[in-house]
């Protein structure tokens, strides 16, 4: 009955404006993100730091993590006055995040009504969630005014290209979603190397707007160039969630023109920031609040840590929640926008391995837990040839070498296209880049792939 529902429902708003659908929630928040916009510094700033002060007043009263947590650091919300008094609070971590899910939640938790999500899985493991119902439009708010400032409108066509959440072989390579005009296109299809049906859906469809998770963009482009494809003519390519590495990037920007821009943000808390390049990004300070912890910056100035504290999410509050990216802080540099600015250095951008038959990004836990097999805590893949992977694993404590790992490698060949020789390595911890942050994956070979596109 549901379902008639719906279809009746998204029947009728295929004749009406697309934000009716989105809902009065969010239209409220479009109306004051594109008044906000033409607000001077001191006037965003102002804004920022009373939302921010609401929060941890709610916080303390409401949530339970930061009941005790406040209470045994002497905190008292009231008095945070100014910027510098809230970045004195502590830091939540991802891990504190993972074993504190339930005491995170606020106490009046259904008035916001929660909605669950979690990370993709693709490093260490799915951490879970919740957005309040009013941070879900907020979030939608905000991508559209990133959209719109770029000349891309409602209904507009457009291709989605994202991260699964699982895998199903017999799923269609994509699909397309009347309401909003957009082609959708399954990456986990894209992560096994069916690329054919994807580039010539996305061809045939001739799209306004392109908007893609960065680092799969890298493997669909090296088959078009391969293969002498003709190139994508989209007026705008806009990608998100990672820093966009500059290699993928030159190579991307071959098969799918138009003008690019992009966002970052971690999807536990906030789609923090927006730019036209990996050079900068302008802070959505209506949205959320970003610092740096400069504690891990063995001296570099105006770099650390980057710190996100989203000041909308009440049911489930992330205050000063250490994003495991790293950043150096520029200030306001552009005198047209009210925003301070800042540059992705390094943390969640994620190399690509290389096989027989083109790049990847080794999506391995995605098909583990799907399986059910839970008992790998994070790892890491090194690519030591074209048909031999490392794999350091940091295991579970359930987890028995004797038992598992035969199962274990047998689900990480069937995760990866091509045959690899798999060589597992058990570790405690996995080793930092220099600026101390985890990577997935390591390949000297696909980067050395990526680099002949150069010319």
């Amino acid at each position: 009955m549901i379902n008639i529902f719906k279809k009746i429902r998204d029947y009728i708003h295929l004749y009406r404006p697309l934000p009716d659908y989105y809902g009065s929630q969010f239209k409220r928040i479009y109306a004051f993100l594109k008044e906000s916009r033409h607000w001077d510094r001191q006037r965003i700033a102002e804004y920022k730091l009373e939302r921010l002060k609401e929060l941890v007043r709610h916080a303390q009263a409401n949530v339970p993590f930061y009941r005790e947590l406040y209470g045994k650091h002497g905190i008292n919300a009231e008095n945070i006055k100014t910027f510098e008094d809230f970045s004195q609070l502590p830091v939540l971590t991802k891990k504190a995040l993972q074993n504190n899910f339930e005491a995170l939640k606020a106490d009046n938790i259904k008035k916001f009504d929660p909605i669950p999500g979690s990370t993709s899985a693709t490093s260490a493991g799915a951490t879970k969630f919740l957005r309040s119902a009013y941070l879900e439009a907020y979030r939608k708010a905000v991508v559209w005014r990133f959209f719109n400032e770029y000349g891309y409108h409602f209904r507009e066509k457009r291709v989605n290209i994202t991260n699964p959440i699982n895998f199903d072989p017999n799923a269609p390579v994509f699909e397309y979603d009347k309401l909003e005009n957009e082609l959708i296109i399954d990456t986990a299809h894209l992560m096994a190397l069916r690329f054919e049906k994807a580039y010539d859906a996305i061809l045939s469809f001739k799209p306004r707007l392109v908007w893609a998770h960065a680092n799969m963009l890298g493997p669909l482009a090296e088959y078009a160039l391969r293969n002498d494809l003709p190139p994508v003519e989209s007026e705008l390519v806009a990608t998100f969630a990672i820093k966009f590495e500059p290699h993928v990037r030159r190579m991307v920007e071959k098969v799918f023109k138009g003008r690019y821009f992009e966002y970052y943000g971690n999807r536990e808390n906030t789609i923090a920031a927006w730019g036209d390049n990996s050079e900068k990004f302008f802070e959505v300070s209506e949205y959320c609040h970003l610092e740096l912890d400069t504690r891990a910056s063995c001296g570099r100035e105006n770099e650390g840590d980057l710190i996100t504290t989203s000041l909308h999410n009440y049911a489930f509050p992330l205050i000063r929640y250490h994003s495991e990216d790293y950043a150096k802080w520029l200030g306001y540099t552009d005198d047209d926008k009210p925003y301070p600015a800042l540059k992705l250095i390094g943390g969640r951008g994620k190399d690509l391995i290389l096989t027989p038959e083109g790049l990847i990004e080794p999506y391995i836990f995605v098909h583990a837990k799907q399986q059910g097999f839970d008992k790998m805590q994070t790892y890491q893949v090194e690519q030591l040839a074209i048909d031999r992977l490392l794999f350091r694993i940091v295991p579970k404590p359930e987890y028995d070498p004797d038992k598992d790992e035969d199962a274990m490698i047998k689900l990480i060949k069937e995760a990866l296209p091509g045959e690899f020789d798999i060589e597992i390595k058990y570790v405690d911890a996995i080793p930092p880049t220099p600026q101390g942050k985890f990577r997935l994956a390591i390949s000297p070979l696909a980067l050395d792939y990526i680099n002949q596109y150069e010319t």
